[in-house]
């Protein structure tokens, strides 16, 4: 139905003849907000015969399943962050940091956890934090800039490339290490679905439609702790492994050496 209502995007009926009161309403549904997006930015794209829209400013062709959220955060944070492109990757510029993202998305993540400091309420002077599901490095690197004294994370799927690259380019390979592995109860080959559509939402747990699938290298927290003494903040998310993961370490007795867990 999404595919669907999208599509439309070249040929956008107009919201005429309605009270804003009633536009506005109807824009908060999925159908109806997607012809507002596009009456107000069809101008910014050109449109593929494979059904893609291109953004004019970066060149760079974006599935229309992401119009919502994805690209409607872009055009919404373009007004008060910085973004370029550079030979066809876009950057985002926050709190002073830049970010390599696979444009149209990570933006999400990035405003939730510099914008809305959604880590602010712990104090990592000086703390070993063991980032599970780093993603881009966003919350790991926020955990270096934040006075961690190191940062090892897991990343398996392909955003790590881009995760090691953020890491490269705010200089803190000193605090944080990245590992391309997923954790999970025990060690070996498991199967990861990778969301293009949703990079964020990859999981070794639950299986998608639309998910492309491959084996990645898996580890249990008890080998992870095998790299540091103690785990002052252990940050799982990790799209359901999470219960998988802490019976283990509680068997195994892991979770006597972590002192808090962020579950997300």
């Amino acid at each position: 139905m999404f595919n669907l209502k999208c599509r439309l995007a070249p040929h956008i009926p107009k919201l005429g003849g309605l009270s804003h009161k009633v536009a506005n309403k109807l824009c908060r549904y999925p159908f109806f907000y997607s012809i507002k997006f596009w009456q107000e930015h069809k101008s910014e794209y050109s449109f593929t015969a494979d059904g893609k829209a291109v953004l004019k400013e970066f060149n760079i062709p974006c599935s229309l399943e992401a119009v919502n959220p994805y690209l409607a955060t872009y055009h919404l944070a373009r007004n008060k962050y910085q973004f370029h492109a550079k030979n066809g990757i876009v950057y985002m510029k926050i709190s002073n940091l830049t970010f390599q993202i696979d444009f149209p998305y990570c933006i999400p993540e990035l405003l939730e956890t510099y914008r809305d400091n959604s880590y602010g309420q712990y104090n990592l002077k000086n703390k070993t934090v063991v980032d599970v599901g780093a993603f881009i490095a966003d919350s790991s690197i926020y955990f270096a800039t934040k006075g961690a004294k190191k940062v090892l994370a897991y990343e398996p799927s392909q955003m790590y490339k881009i995760a090691e690259n953020n890491v490269k380019l705010n200089n803190l390979e000193h605090i944080v290490t990245l590992r391309n592995q997923a954790v999970a109860e025990k060690a070996g080959s498991i199967k990861l679905d990778y969301m293009p559509y949703n990079p964020g939402g990859s999981s070794t747990t639950f299986s998608h439609k639309k998910a492309t699938q491959y084996d990645v290298e898996a580890v249990p927290l008890l080998t992870v702790r095998d790299e540091v003494d103690h785990i002052d903040l252990l940050k799982l998310d990790c799209e359901g492994a999470e219960y998988q993961i802490i019976p283990e370490a509680q068997r195994s007795g892991t979770l006597k050496h972590v002192d808090q867990i962020i579950m997300e």
